[in-house]
């Protein structure tokens, strides 16, 4: 019961909808390709190998997590808990995501780059 309150609350917040009968499906999934970010560390243009620990500690407790899209340059800010994705931050990492209102990202599937192959990785759950 509490997931699906906290999932209505959360449409509700991003004003998603569904589609009514007649009307076009909401926007399918995207792939895209980047990497996880602490959000608060890159708005102050504090990222890469030397601050990766601290990013990291930093989703731990509990900052934003965006996804930084290599292609566009775009930021999306990642709905799902911070501190499970913590452990992904600055590697390679390709998205499956919905793109619910501009600038935020609901993950289905996350992969990281191991050399040349993609290996899908758990997500947290969002409650």
């Amino acid at each position: 019961m509490k997931t699906i309150l906290a999932a209505f609350a959360l449409t509700a917040l991003l004003g998603v909808q569904t589609a009514p009968a007649g009307q076009p499906n909401p926007p399918a999934a995207q792939v895209m390709e980047g990497k996880l970010v602490d959000l608060v560390c890159y708005a102050m243009d504090m990222t890469g190998a030397k601050h990766a620990k601290c990013g990291i500690h930093c989703a731990e407790k509990g900052q934003p997590v965006g996804f930084v899209e290599q292609k566009t340059g775009r930021i999306y800010t990642v709905l799902l808990p911070s501190p499970g994705l913590a452990k992904y931050l600055d590697q390679p990492a390709r998205l499956t995501a919905t793109v619910l209102k501009e600038g935020f990202v609901s993950p289905g599937k996350l992969e990281l780059k191991q050399g040349e192959a993609w290996t899908a990785v758990e997500l947290p759950t969002a409650m």
